[in-house]
């Protein structure tokens, strides 16, 4: 009989389902005085009067046209937002009476933006969790036509906090969001300088006055924001626009005629489940160099099961990044499904590249040693209720062997999660088959190391 080899497995892939110093402002001295009107307008939610009732201006903002654009724009593929709950919330302003004109303007409470903007918005979210704050989104894209009833809604002194309409707004064009932070633990909306669409000085993102817990709350909001490629506008500390806006052509689509909405993960949209994976494998170059980590990934996996647009978040170079993409490329997919049909999503996955270390020495390879089994069929783990309960993540390590016919056999834990998560690891890994490890053309048995990875996003 062969003497089994103990060799540890290079690659892990897990799916990560998703789906949110220096100020970067010049601070301008002393704070500009309020009048007594803007006090008390903020301290209750800020207001105007309409210059022309509402109703009227819509009518006619309805029948209008938004201004003409020449130029190769990138197609329009509109990300819809979910309502997260323990980490992204929605509280969308203008379909309700709770805004600066004091009435609903949208007819439903839905927020939208362009794919590259809102999965770089996933990622800000990942950063100021880090911080115990979860992002609160007010608005995102904008129909034209709102934009035209704010212009004409709003008093001429005041226009300087409104897009003309003439020129369109970031909002239209589906790159621009208002947002804020709020607390994990309370789920309470953080302080800041202002109230959100107030009017005045205090609006300002180098507003040098107010308390410093709201200044700073606004600079963390700011640098998550800008490391991901936002941009602030200077008089609203809300408002941030994607580098590349104007990419895209202004839209004046309402909510409800919005084609073919790709969407986030959350209440309604269940995760799309993977059905077949193809393992990457490490590159020569990254093998010699020692190179390990983890490639991020952001794509949409199609109503089709399909992945598509798959784009490089978070790199290893060394051939790794690109081995990872083309690996994904094969993957498919049960899709995601909204009121029970098919849609696309918009998700982010990990490709995990390591190189286990033993508690004994590590053997080179050479020919004469077994080859290193493949895996050939990757059943994922599940999260147990508990688990999810309590929110447990991170990695189980299980040590098994790989027999002859593939089949992997004498599973056990390595290091363990507890919470049912390490059960879960093993029924998953009794499903793997795997191409056998080889010696002088023969299959045989080899002992190896496997990592299953749970995380929560």
């Amino acid at each position: 009989m062969n003497r089994m080899q103990c060799y540890r497995l290079g690659v892990t892939a897990a799916v990560l389902s998703v789906l949110l110093g220096g100020t970067g402002f010049a601070q301008n001295g002393a704070p500009a005085e309020l009048s007594p009107a803007e006090q008390a307008g903020a301290q209750q939610g800020f207001r105007i009067t309409p210059v022309r009732p509402i109703a009227e201006l819509r009518a006619e903002a309805l029948k209008a046209t938004p201004p003409d654009e020449h130029g190769t724009f990138e197609r329009s593929e509109l990300v819809e937002f979910t309502d997260r709950g323990g980490w992204r919330k929605l509280d969308i302003r203008y379909a309700s009476a709770n805004n600066f004109l004091g009435e609903p303007v949208y007819e439903q409470a839905r927020a939208f933006l362009q794919l590259p903007a809102f999965s770089a918005l996933v990622r800000v979210n990942r950063k100021v969790r880090e911080e115990g704050h979860g992002l609160l989104v007010y608005d995102a894209y904008r129909p034209w036509y709102v934009t035209k009833i704010f212009w004409e809604a709003t008093p001429e002194n005041k226009r300087e906090f409104v897009a003309d309409p003439a020129q369109g707004s970031s909002h239209n064009r589906g790159c621009a969001v208002d947002l804020t932070l709020y607390d994990l633990k309370t789920g309470a909306a953080v302080a800041m300088p202002s109230e959100y669409d107030e009017m005045t000085p205090r609006a300002y993102a180098d507003y040098a006055g107010g308390a410093q817990e709201e200044r700073e709350h606004r600079r963390i909001l700011r640098e998550a924001m800008e490391s991901e490629g936002f941009v602030q506008r200077p008089n609203e500390w809300w408002h941030y626009d994607y580098k590349d806006c104007q990419k895209y052509q202004i839209l004046n689509l309402p909510f409800d005629r919005v084609p073919d909405p790709i969407y986030a993960i959350g209440k309604g949209v269940s995760a799309p489940k993977i059905l077949n994976r193809e393992e990457p494998s490490f590159t020569d170059d990254a093998r010699i160099e020692k190179v390990q980590g983890n490639v991020m990934l952001d794509l949409v996996v199609g109503a089709d099961g399909n992945p598509r647009d798959i784009s490089l978040v978070r790199g290893l170079g060394h051939g790794l990044d690109e081995e990872s993409i083309r690996a994904v490329k094969q993957w498919t997919f049960e899709p995601a499904k909204k009121d029970g049909n098919p849609v696309a999503v918009a998700i982010s996955i990990e490709v995990g590249f390591k190189l286990y270390p033993s508690h004994e020495p590590v053997k080179h390879l050479s020919v004469k040693d077994p080859s290193v089994p493949k895996i050939l069929k990757r059943t994922d783990a599940e999260f147990s209720d508990e688990a999810r309960v309590r929110k447990i993540q991170g990695s189980v390590i299980l040590d098994l062997v790989v027999g002859v016919d593939g089949i992997p056999r004498d599973i056990s834990v390595v290091k363990g999660l507890g919470h049912g998560l390490d059960e879960e690891a093993i029924k998953a890994v009794k499903q793997w088959t795997f191409e056998p490890a080889r010696k002088d053309g023969k299959p045989v048995p080899v002992k190896i190391r496997v990592e299953v990875a749970f995380k929560l996003y």
